[in-house]
């Protein structure tokens, strides 16, 4: 490589660096692996009314993620947790993918009472997207179909369910439009013609497709500094509780997730896949705890008061010599 020392400014040598350091939000580092250690839990913060479905919306700027955005903390009650989930490769059967082009994940989430409703915003790095239609880029949520049967720590097999424990699918397809490798990079980024395939899982060779109407909308996506976003919405319940995971609050829920890259030819089983993580969406917080500490601090400040005044009052009733102090006889 040519020697950059003499072209590239002090100054821009610090941008370099720190939009480098940018591309990860702040985590506790494992050693071993020189990565983020991955969260196996993904919250999902409560929000009051409707959830923004634009992703550069403040509401979905974690404190962790972009700094510069987040310093107008008073937009948002409280930000979403940026979640690691580690990516590998699918190496156990049928095309396998040694050398996935991602590797790692981000998820933040948010659900709505109002909107019975819970969104997933999804972003990943991939330096080039897929032109050719019939590899598409592709990225998908994977959850038991049927969490009520599930006992414990049971979960359905990783690799789309297995024949006793089904999996339900949302898989994203994305085609990025009027996009070019050898563009130059666009400040105001790509869009992405998307449409959601939703299907269950009894194992690899035991997939079928939901005959119902769709349930999960892309609401918002962007392709952007080789950052691929994409916002999940949901309703949290379906009428088709035998094949759709309904998705109560206040539980842990497994869910894991599978990405393929186009441009890398990556398809069907040739993919990158997690292990099973766990999400919980957050209850609301209780009207009690707004209106609570007020009252208990006037107790609080009352109390104290009229103890001030007792002994106050007291101490003037012994100098008036109302009250008689008693002399213990020696």
């Amino acid at each position: 490589m040519p020697n950059f020392k003499d072209k590239i400014t002090v100054e821009d040598r610090w941008k370099l660096a720190a939009f480098v350091n940018s591309l990860c939000p702040r985590k506790k580092i494992d050693k071993l692996t020189n990565k983020p250690v991955p969260d196996f839990l993904i919250s999902s913060e409560y929000t009051e009314g409707k959830v923004a479905e634009k992703i550069d919306d403040p509401m979905w700027q974690a404190p962790d993620h972009d700094p510069k955005i987040v310093a107008r903390a008073d937009e948002v009650a409280e930000n979403p947790r940026w979640n690691y989930i580690a990516m590998a490769g699918q190496i156990t059967r049928g095309k396998r993918n040694f050398d996935p082009k991602v590797d790692n994940l981000w998820v933040a989430s948010r659900w709505s009472a109002e909107d019975n409703a819970v969104y997933y915003l999804i972003e990943y790095h991939l330096r080039f997207l897929s032109t050719d239609p019939e590899y598409p880029d592709m990225v998908a949520m994977q959850w038991p179909a049927k969490l009520q049967d599930l006992f414990g720590a049971e979960k359905p097999y990783f690799i789309l369910g297995d024949s006793k424990k089904p999996v339900d699918v949302w898989q994203v397809k994305m085609m990025v439009k009027d996009y070019n490798p050898t563009n130059p990079p666009s400040d105001a980024g790509y869009q992405l013609d998307v449409n959601v395939h939703e299907f269950n899982g009894n194992g690899f060779d035991a997939l079928t497709d939901k005959e119902t109407a769709p349930t999960v909308q892309v609401v918002d996506s962007i392709f952007k500094q080789g950052r691929v976003k994409v916002l999940l919405k949901r309703t949290l319940e379906t009428e088709n509780k035998e094949t759709d995971v309904q998705i109560p609050t206040e539980k842990f829920i497994p869910v894991s997730f599978m990405q393929w890259a186009g441009d890398d030819k990556e398809k069907d089983e040739h993919m990158a896949i997690s292990t099973w993580y766990y999400t919980i969406l957050k209850p609301a917080l209780p009207k009690s705890l707004y209106y609570m500490p007020p009252i208990m601090a006037v107790v609080f400040f009352t109390f104290q008061g009229w103890l001030v005044w007792m002994t106050k009052r007291t101490r003037k009733m012994y100098d008036e010599g109302k009250v008689k102090r008693d002399i213990i006889p020696k």
